[in-house]
C-alpha cells in the first residue's frame, strides 16, 4: 500500500534516521518498500477512491459524476448480475465482487437475492488506476478468448465444488482448485485459454480508458460434406461439396493428399466415371478440416441376363437357371405378365413342369436394369402315333426299298428308318436317316448282298417324342456278277524274308505283294505276318487289284492292337485306313502323316476271328465286319487308286488269313 503525506515534498524533507517526515513539504510513504519518495513519482502510486452511494435495491442507478470503483455484497442465496459500460457479470450468493471500471455514470443490478453495493470516484488529485475491467464471460466447457487489443490482467473463478481447472496464458498453464478464484497480472496477451469442462467465471483487465473488446476465439475447424456421397451409381454424378460455415475447399480427384496449393472448389464437380475425391476446408480463422475421402464408382454397364437351357419344346419337365455376366438381383414371373423390383427373385434353378411362359430381367448394385427377356418352355410328353402298313419294296443285292402310311398324330416333326442285322436284339443300329414328316417311303441303300436285314420306322415330334418303333424284315440278294479279283490262302511254307506272290486259292488273278515301307512281311503257319519292323502306321502289304472299286476283305486270325486294311493307296503315306484299336474300328484317310477321321465304331470290339471287309464304290465307302456293316462314309480321297493290302503298326503278333479283293 502507498500512502500519501501532503507535508511532504522531497527527500530534504525526510528523517532518514527515523524514516519520518522532517518538514511539512509534501512526499509518499511506500509501505511496500518501507521508504518516502517525491511526490513527482505519485503516477505510479496507488489510486485513491471516495465513496459516492451504496444502496440495496435492483434497478437502474445513475450518477451525477464519473464513478471507477463498484462494490457488491449479495447476501442472499441466489445470483445477482449487475452491468457496467455494457458489460454484465454475475455474483453468486454469498459472494462479495470489487473492482474497477473505465468511468461511468450508470449501472444496473437484476436478481432476486439481497445485497449491499457502492460506488466510488477517484479521490480529487488521486492518479488514474493502471487497469480496468474490459471483459467478462462464463462457461462449462474449453474455449478460448481473444481480445483486439493487450490484456494485462486476469481474474479466474473455479464454479466447481470438486474439479480444478486449468488455464493458459502466454504459454503458461495454471491450475485452479475447486472452488478457488485467483487473480495475476502477465505480460500483454491477446488470448488465453481456459481448459475446463467445469463451471468457471472470468473477467479480463487492461489499460485505463483503452477499448479492449473480447469475443471467444473459432478453434472449430469447418465441416465439409459431399453430396451426393461416395457410393455405386449407374450415370455420372454431378458433386457439390459444402462447409457449415465459411471457408475455403481444397480438392484432388485423382488419389492425391489436397493441400492448400490444389484446386480450390467453386462449382459441382461432373464425375463421368470411377473417381476418388479428396478434399478439406480451412475457414478464415485458418481452422483446417481434416482430410476426407470420397469414392464415386460409376457403373454404366447394363447386365445381360440368360435362361439355360433356351426356351423351345421338350419332352420332359426342364430345370431353368438364370445367369448374368456380372452381379445382378434376377426377378422373374412365370405366368407370363411383366416382372418388377416386386417380383420373385430368382435364388434357384426352375423347375418348369408344364408349359410356361418365363419372363425375367437383372438389376445391378449400381442400379442398372436389363431389358426384360421372355423364354418360353413348350413342355409335351405325349408320344406320336406310329405309322402303319410298314412294308418292304423290291430288295437288291444292296438295298431294301419302305413305304408307310403317315403316322395319325399332327405334330410329327420326323420319321427316323434305321436297319440292323440282328433284329435289334443288341438294340444296334447300323445306321440311320431321318426322313421328312411328310415322306411315305425310304430306300435303304449300301448294304450288304445275301444278308438279313430288319428295318425300323420311328415317328418323332418337335419334342422328341418317340412313338413305338414298327419293323419289317428283308433279305438282300445275293450278288450275281461279283468277281474275285485277288485271292490268297496263304497255305505255303513259311517264309521270314517275303510273302511272294497270291496263291490265287479262291480264284482271281495271281499278283507279286508288294511291301510298302520299310517293315518285312512273311509267311507262318499259313498265315501272313510282320516279321520286323518298325512301329509306323503307314506300312503295309499290298496289291495291285487293277480297278479303284472294289471290295477287300481279311480275317483277322489272331487279334493284336493297331492292325489295319488298306484301300486305294498310292504310298505308304497315302491310303484309306481301317485300323482296329483296343475299343473299336476307325476309318481315316491318311496322307504324309496327317490322319482325318471319316468314321468309326464302338458297337463292335475287334476280336481274333473276325472278318474285317471294306467296300469302296464310288465315293461310299462301307464297312462290314462278320457281315454286318458298321459304317457308313463316303470320301473321294485316292478315289481312282488300285492298291489294296493290310499291315500293322511294326506288331509282329497278328495273324491274318484268306485275304481277297472283289469287283463291286
Amino acid at each position: 500500500m502507498i500512502e500519501v503525506n501532503a507535508n511532504l515534498r522531497d527527500l530534504n524533507d525526510v528523517d532518514l534516521t527515523t524514516n519520518l517526515p522532517s518538514n511539512n513539504d509534501l512526499l509518499a510513504y511506500n509501505s511496500n518498500t518501507s521508504k518516502w519518495v517525491p511526490i513527482i513519482l505519485s503516477g505510479k502510486l496507488e489510486p485513491q477512491y471516495v465513496v459516492k452511494d451504496a444502496w440495496s435495491t435492483t434497478g437502474s442507478h445513475n450518477f451525477s459524476e464519473n464513478m471507477h470503483n463498484f462494490y457488491i455484497k449479495n447476501t442472499g442465496t441466489s445470483d445477482i448480475t449487475f452491468t457496467i459500460n455494457s458489460i454484465t457479470i454475475t455474483v453468486k450468493a454469498s459472494e462479495e465482487f470489487e473492482d474497477v471500471f473505465d468511468p461511468f455514470t450508470s449501472m444496473s443490478i437484476s436478481g432476486t437475492s439481497t445485497f449491499t453495493a457502492n460506488v466510488s470516484a477517484l479521490k480529487t488529485g488521486s492518479s488514474n488506476p493502471q487497469y480496468t475491467v474490459k471483459d467478462y464471460f462464463s462457461g462449462s466447457s474449453n474455449v478460448t478468448r481473444q481480445y483486439s487489443g493487450n490484456v494485462y490482467g486476469l481474474v479466474v473463478s473455479n464454479d466447481d465444488a470438486t474439479n480444478s481447472l486449468t488455464y493458459t496464458v502466454n504459454g503458461i498453464t495454471l491450475t485452479l482448485p475447486a472452488g478457488d478464484v485467483l487473480e495475476r497480472n502477465f505480460n500483454s496477451f491477446t488470448q488465453f485459454s481456459i481448459n475446463s469442462s467445469t463451471p468457471y467465471r472470468a473477467y479480463a483487465k487492461s489499460s485505463f480508458q483503452t477499448v479492449i473488446t473480447g469475443s471467444t476465439a473459432d478453434t472449430t475447424p469447418p465441416v465439409i460434406t459431399a453430396s451426393p456421397n461416395g457410393g455405386l451409381f449407374n450415370s455420372t454424378q454431378n458433386v457439390t461439396l459444402s462447409s457449415n460455415k465459411s471457408a475455403v475447399i481444397y480438392y484432388t480427384t485423382d488419389g492425391t493428399t489436397p493441400t492448400t496449393s490444389s484446386s480450390i472448389y467453386t462449382i459441382a464437380l461432373s464425375i463421368p466415371s470411377t473417381t476418388k475425391i479428396k478434399y478439406f476446408g480451412k475457414d478464415t480463422a485458418g481452422n483446417v478440416s481434416t482430410v476426407q475421402t470420397t469414392l464415386y464408382t460409376i457403373d454404366t454397364v447394363v447386365p445381360v441376363v440368360t435362361s439355360s437351357p433356351v426356351g423351345g419344346l421338350f419332352n420332359a419337365p426342364q430345370s431353368v437357371t438364370l445367369s448374368a455376366n456380372k452381379t445382378v438381383t434376377i426377378y422373374y414371373s412365370l405366368d407370363g405378365t411383366t416382372p418388377t423390383t416386386g417380383s420373385s427373385v430368382y435364388s434357384s434353378a426352375l423347375n418348369i413342369t408344364s408349359t410356361t411362359t418365363l419372363k425375367y430381367f437383372g438389376k445391378d448394385t449400381a442400379g442398372n436394369s436389363s431389358s426384360i427377356q421372355s423364354s418360353v418352355y413348350t413342355i409335351d410328353t405325349v408320344a406320336p402315333n406310329p405309322v402303319t402298313l410298314l412294308t418292304a419294296g423290291t430288295i437288291t443285292s444292296s438295298a431294301i426299298p419302305i413305304s408307310w402310311t403317315l403316322s395319325t398324330s399332327g405334330d410329327v416333326a420326323n420319321y427316323e428308318v434305321a436297319y440292323s442285322t440282328d433284329n435289334f436284339a443288341m438294340n444296334t443300329v447300323i445306321a440311320s436317316a431321318a426322313v421328312n414328316a411328310k415322306s411315305t417311303s425310304y430306300t435303304v441303300t449300301g448294304l450288304t448282298a445275301n444278308t438279313a436285314y430288319t428295318v425300323r420306322v420311328v415317328s418323332i415330334d418337335g419334342a422328341n417324342n418317340r412313338s413305338k418303333a414298327v419293323t419289317v424284315n428283308g433279305t438282300t440278294l445275293a450278288m450275281s456278277n461279283s468277281t474275285i479279283l485277288v485271292s490268297d490262302s496263304f497255305n505255303r511254307s513259311d517264309n521270314t524274308a517275303t510273302m511272294g506272290s497270291t496263291d490265287s486259292a479262291n480264284g482271281g488273278t495271281t499278283k507279286t505283294w508288294t511291301m510298302y515301307g520299310t517293315n518285312v512281311f512273311g509267311i507262318s503257319t499259313n498265315q501272313a505276318y510282320c516279321v520286323s519292323g518298325v512301329i509306323s502306321d503307314g506300312v503295309f502289304a499290298g496289291v495291285d487289284a487293277g480297278v479303284s472299286d472294289a471290295s477287300v476283305t481279311v480275317t483277322l486270325s489272331k487279334m493284336a492292337t493297331y492292325a489295319s486294311l488298306h484301300a486305294r493307296a498310292t504310298s505308304a503315306t497315302s491310303s484309306l485306313i481301317l485300323q482296329w484299336k483296343p475299343n473299336g474300328y476307325y476309318l481315316y484317310t491318311y496322307l504324309s502323316g496327317v490322319y482325318t477321321t471319316i468314321g468309326s465304331t464302338n458297337a463292335k470290339i475287334p476280336a481274333s476271328g473276325d472278318i474285317v471287309n471294306i467296300t469302296c464304290n464310288g465315293t461310299a465307302v462301307k464297312v462290314n465286319i462278320n457281315g454286318v456293316q458298321y459304317i457308313n462314309s463316303t470320301s473321294t480321297f485316292n478315289q481312282t487308286s488300285t492298291i489294296f493290302g493290310f499291315g500293322t503298326a511294326g506288331n509282329t503278333v497278328v495273324r491274318f488269313d484268306d485275304f481277297k479283293i472283289e469287283s463291286v
